[in-house]
């Protein structure tokens, strides 16, 4: 599986916590942060976290296109 398919989840399974409460959800979230501080080799779960709100920013950050000027 791969790393955004990690992350996904764990956004799924948060606003899903955040919505219902279900215990489901919770141990969802930390499977996939297990999985992804282990292929990160991170030491916490904190550091994964932290990692992974990084990667969302910069994938939902606008694209600057630049423009090349002909000389």
């Amino acid at each position: 599986m791969t790393e955004q398919y990690h992350i996904d989840q764990m956004i799924l399974h948060a606003n899903l916590f955040d919505k219902y409460g279900y215990k489901e959800n919770e141990i969802g979230f930390i499977q996939h942060i297990e999985a992804l501080r282990k292929n990160w080799g991170y030491k916490t779960h904190s550091e994964t976290i932290e990692h992974a709100e990084r990667l969302v920013e910069y994938n939902n950050a606008p694209k600057i296109k630049t423009a090349v000027r002909a000389s």
